[in-house]
């Protein structure tokens, strides 16, 4: 009976033990999370979710972008678990200005994030800005007129060695529209902008230019028979397709070479080229422009003055050699009291000053001219036995053509 008891107080006392513990776990408080920080924000750039970067200090999320339309972009969003965040991440949002997310905890607690979007604008430049070629090895850089949209450099000999080493504006690039140039003609270099716009550079190796055109004097005025001397770079005549003088209605008149001669400069690479051409006796009067087609160029000079009319022609000397206090006689044809006489580099145009000093005059019937070969001309005679050339002239200074003496 005793041992009954016992267990039965054994047992209620047991029960009673696991009353109180039940009693006591229903009564402790939920711990509530207080998590709260975006984990990752993506924005979609050309149909593509990128990831921005996270700032927890200053709690920026923050793109570097170009060129995109930042209106009613849709994100996506990974946040602290039993999190949530406003506005909604379901929701397009105008990310070309500042946009704050804020993210509340399970517990209550807040954190704004701020989302900023460095949307940089396309560029739009499309300059070339170095065109450097190795010639021969010596690193030239080439001239570029921006304005033109050409580049010019002298190659020299080595014209088909070009391989050119090019920079161009940030974000830019550049492309040849010819896969295999041809250096010795105008190259073409595209050249694309960040923005999808372009333009067109021409490249330019051995261009050839003129580099003077005169006639003995300083003034560009002409009677047909008279030269015409020309220099320039890469301008050799024996090379162009045509040369000619054309007028504004289109006539054109072509010249014949006399003389001719070219010098190479190594140190530079350029090839000058100088020449002398006759004026055909056809031609009429007009302001022409010396126009030379030289591989795939067209070169041109304007403002060469011919008159057609009463053209001075000289067909003989009363002899081929003078001598100091000889008188030059010329036979000819409206014949003028004005020559000119080359020596030493200088040109000496003669003509009555008026003062008695110079001894020249004309016949009446404009066929014959003398020259009085005074001591005030005996440096014309140093050194001796030099073939001299004397050119027609007349008040205006345009020249006519020539007539070859010695001065012994």
């Amino acid at each position: 009976m005793k041992k009954f008891t016992f267990n039965f107080i054994l047992i209620l006392l047991t029960l009673s033990i696991f009353s109180c513990n039940k009693s006591d776990d229903s009564q402790e408080p939920k711990i509530l999370s207080n998590e709260n920080q975006i984990l990752d924000f993506q924005l979609p750039f050309d149909g593509t979710y990128i990831s921005g970067e996270i700032d927890e200090n200053s709690k920026t999320i923050s793109f570097n972008t170009e060129g995109q339309n930042l209106e009613q972009l849709t994100p996506k969003i990974i946040y602290s678990d039993k999190a949530s965040i406003s506005p909604a991440e379901n929701l397009p949002q105008d990310f070309s200005s500042e946009v704050a997310y804020t993210v509340y905890a399970e517990s209550g607690v807040t954190e704004v994030y701020r989302i900023q979007v460095n949307n940089r604008p396309l560029s739009s430049e499309k300059k070339i800005l170095s065109f450097n070629v190795n010639v021969n090895g010596t690193v030239k850089q080439a001239e570029i007129n921006h304005d033109k949209h050409e580049i010019y450099l002298d190659a020299g000999d080595f014209i088909n060695s070009i391989d050119p080493e090019i920079t161009v504006s940030e974000y830019a690039s550049w492309e040849l529209t010819d896969e295999n140039p041809d250096y010795s003609k105008p190259v073409k270099f595209r050249v694309n902008a960040e923005d999808e716009t372009s333009v067109i550079y021409e490249f330019h190796a051995n261009k050839p230019e003129f580099g003077m055109v005169r006639s003995m004097v300083e003034r560009l005025l002409f009677y047909p028979g008279a030269n015409i001397q020309i220099s320039g770079k890469f301008i050799d005549l024996r090379e162009a397709d045509e040369f000619y003088l054309i007028n504004e209605d289109g006539s054109k008149i072509f010249p014949e070479i006399i003389s001719e001669e070219s010098f190479y400069y190594e140190e530079e690479h350029i090839r000058y080229y100088s020449a002398t051409l006759k004026i055909p006796y056809s031609a009429s009067t007009d302001v022409y422009k010396l126009v030379v087609k030289i591989r795939s160029y067209r070169v041109e000079f304007d403002g060469i003055d011919i008159l057609g009319e009463n053209v001075p022609r000289v067909s003989s000397t009363d002899k081929n050699e003078y001598e100091l206090n000889d008188t030059l006689i010329l036979y000819g044809e409206n014949l003028k009291p004005y020559i000119m006489i080359p020596h030493d580099g200088s040109h000496y145009l003669i003509f009555d000053t008026g003062s008695g000093l110079v001894n020249i005059d004309v016949n009446e019937s404009q066929t014959e001219l003398r020259f009085v070969l005074d001591y005030r001309w005996d440096h014309f005679f140093w050194p001796r036995n030099v073939s001299k050339k004397v050119y027609l002239m007349d008040e205006d200074r345009r020249v006519g053509e020539s007539i070859e003496v010695i001065f012994k």
